[in-house]
């Protein structure tokens, strides 16, 4: 496989697994806007959701080794300078820490399948939730933002990437900070499979 195949591979795999790792928030009472008893009674009482959002959860981690190929391939199309640097540690950072979040975030599920006692109760995986939340999206998509600029500004200067997708990277970053909630943060797979596509392997032309 050569390179530019193996770019689109990271690509489209990164993408969509983080997209659905992602999306977990969406199943896990307190993380989202479900945070009601009940929401966390019928989720914790039901073996199917919990199933399922471990499974997202496995989803998410292998979202996050893949979005570390993804900017490794990147970064290998790039000069090596300061700023790709610097944004190859803050996707590394991001990654993991959007993954240690997912962790967080699950662990009363762990509790909770794994051993005999009560359920932990409602406040306590309610901290959980919004501790691993914190994590994910605090740290994890701030710094994904952050290489996102730099990625975008990089590719942009060496005319490997048209310089209206370059703009369009950057916005996204600028966007994505404001993922202390979490729907900006879909923006990241969106533009790590754009950037994948149309990253070239020669400069573009004058």
């Amino acid at each position: 496989m050569n390179a530019r195949n193996t770019l689109r591979l990271s690509t489209v795999i990164a993408s969509v697994l983080f997209t659905i790792g992602y999306c977990v928030v969406l199943v896990v009472p307190g993380a989202g806007d479900n945070h009601k008893e009940e929401d966390f009674t019928r989720f914790y009482g039901s073996d199917g959701k919990m199933l399922l959002a471990f499974l997202m959860g496995i989803t998410l981690v292998a979202g996050a080794l893949a979005l570390v190929w993804f900017f490794n391939e990147v970064r290998s199309k790039l000069a090596d300078d300061t700023l790709s640097h610097v944004g190859y540690t803050a996707a590394v950072i991001g990654a993991s820490a959007a993954a240690i979040g997912g962790a967080i975030l699950l662990a009363p599920i762990g509790v909770q399948q794994n051993s005999d006692s009560a359920f932990v109760g409602v406040a306590i995986a309610y901290t959980f939730d919004q501790a691993g939340l914190g994590v994910m999206l605090l740290v994890g998509m701030s710094s994904l933002a952050l290489a996102t600029a730099l990625f975008s500004l990089t590719a942009g200067r060496a005319r490997l990437l048209p310089s209206w997708a370059a703009w369009v990277g950057i916005v996204i970053a600028v966007v994505m900070l404001g993922s202390y909630i979490w729907l900006p943060g879909l923006l990241f797979p969106v533009w790590v499979l754009a950037f994948g596509m149309l990253l070239r392997s020669e400069p573009l032309a004058a």
